[in-house]
This record gives C-alpha cells, sequence and structure tokens, in this order.
C-alpha cells in the first residue's frame, strides 16, 4: 500500500505541475497584472519557481516513501532547488540557503565527503582540524 500511495503522489505531482502551468501560470502571463514592487519579468520566475517547488516536494516524498533515505532526497531537493533559483535570479537570497541546507545534508549523511568540498570549512564546525 505504501508503494500505491507513493505512485499516487507522483501523479498529483505531475498532475500539479502541468495543469498549473496550463490553468494558472499562464492565463497570469496573458493578464494584465497590476504594477508590484518588483518587475513582472522578475516576479513571474518566481511564481513559476514556488508553483513548481510544491510538486518537487511531492515526489521527494514519493521517494522517501519508496525507500531512499531522507537526508539524500532532502539534500537532493535543496541542491536542485538553488540551482533553479540561481539560474533564475542570481541576486535571490534563497539560492545559498538552498545550497548550504543540500550540502550540509549530503555531507552530515556520508554521502558527500567534507574534504572535498570547496566550502569544506563551513561544513567542519565543531570538528578538529588536523
Amino acid at each position: 500500500m505504501i508503494e500505491l500511495g507513493a505512485v499516487v503522489l507522483i501523479v498529483i505531482g505531475f498532475a500539479h505541475s502541468w495543469l498549473g502551468e496550463r490553468v494558472v501560470l499562464q492565463p497570469l502571463v496573458k493578464a494584465s497584472l497590476p504594477r508590484g514592487p518588483l518587475p513582472w519579468q522578475l516576479m513571474y520566475p518566481i511564481l513559476r519557481f514556488g508553483w513548481h517547488l510544491g510538486t518537487l516536494g511531492w515526489l521527494a516524498l514519493a521517494a522517501i516513501l519508496l525507500g531512499l533515505a531522507p537526508a539524500l532526497v532532502g539534500g537532493a531537493f535543496a541542491l536542485l532547488s538553488a540551482l533553479v533559483v540561481f539560474s533564475v535570479n542570481r541576486r535571490h537570497l534563497a539560492w545559498p540557503l538552498f545550497l548550504v541546507s543540500g550540502l550540509a545534508l549530503l555531507t552530515g549523511a556520508g554521502y558527500v565527503d567534507s574534504d572535498s568540498l570547496l566550502v569544506a570549512g563551513w561544513l567542519k564546525i565543531g570538528r578538529a582540524h588536523v
């Protein structure tokens, strides 16, 4: 039954993404929206990322239910989020936080060797340097 629940979450994730693009996001692009504090060219990618982040969340939950390690899934989710935010808007404050979170999760769970990271000094807090 867990597999069935995970498959349903995967279907929900893809339906959320596909329908959201067509029913919510694309009509917003075509609508004449009032001006906000940010230009529309900056707001739309942020809104789009936030929408699809929900889809990634459902897929991540399904992966954990199917037996993948939570730290691996969370780390991959955070690193993917960092990459997407960075590619959309390098000035956005979230991408460095996602990056640190993903690296910390993967390093703490032993998937990444902290000595091989360029930011190894950040991740060695509390550990003696030899």
